[in-house]
């Protein structure tokens, strides 16, 4: 099918919190657009020059042109099942994100992904994950240091281990890192600032409730 991220909303929306969508999906539509994003979006067809449809019935959007895939619609009666498939391309994030708002203005509203749990976990969330949880290993080995510190991206994540010939590893992960880690059981799988997978293994996982 390609990857895709769900929406089951079948309440819909009061007006009340239509109103507080519409408002929050302009944001995010706005920070889309902002540096460091720099993703466009466009109307249901992901036309060239166009923008996302927002109105009192539904709020509709695509990528652009070639980044465009399938429309992400969410309407104000709700849907028993809707989807979105991406293909991982640029507006997967405004997709993911527009998803989460409706599951904090519904809550009774179901989301999930294609890449797992962790896809709807904001950025601190991911690192509370790891911080609530009491970690074994890091790909096998336990861990000899752990330090967590803040810089101009963001928070930061360092371990570092030694294999059984005495070989230090050091691994250092900042927020961007944990975009598409993915969660089984207890075990987190992501990738380093180098980009090679690394599966940090806990006692505890907290489930997200999406």
């Amino acid at each position: 099918m390609g990857y895709t991220q769900f929406l089951r909303n079948p309440e819909g929306f009061t007006n009340e919190q239509w109103n507080r969508f519409t408002v929050g999906a302009k944001l995010i539509f706005e920070k889309a657009k902002e540096k460091g994003k720099g993703i466009e979006l466009g109307d249901h067809y992901g036309d060239i020059g166009t923008e996302p449809v927002i109105n009192n019935t539904k709020v509709s959007f695509n990528g652009i042109g070639d980044d465009s895939h399938e429309t992400c619609q969410v309407t104000k009666k709700g849907e028993d099942f809707s989807f979105c498939k991406t293909n991982q391309k640029p507006y997967d994030w405004a997709v993911v994100e527009i998803y989460k708002l409706v599951k904090k203005i519904v809550p009774s509203a179901k989301i999930s992904s294609d890449g797992g749990d962790s896809v709807f976990l904001d950025e601190k969330d991911a690192f509370d994950l790891i911080e609530k949880s009491d970690i074994l290993e890091v790909d096998g080995y336990h861990i000899s240091s752990w330090d967590e510190f803040l810089e101009d991206g963001g928070p930061r994540l360092a371990f570092s281990y030694s294999d059984c010939e005495g070989q230090l590893y050091e691994f250092e992960f900042n927020s961007e890192n944990f975009e598409n880690a993915t969660i089984e059981g207890n075990v987190i799988a992501l990738k380093d600032n180098t980009g090679n997978p690394v599966e940090i293994t806990c006692w505890n996982l907290t489930p997200v409730k999406a």
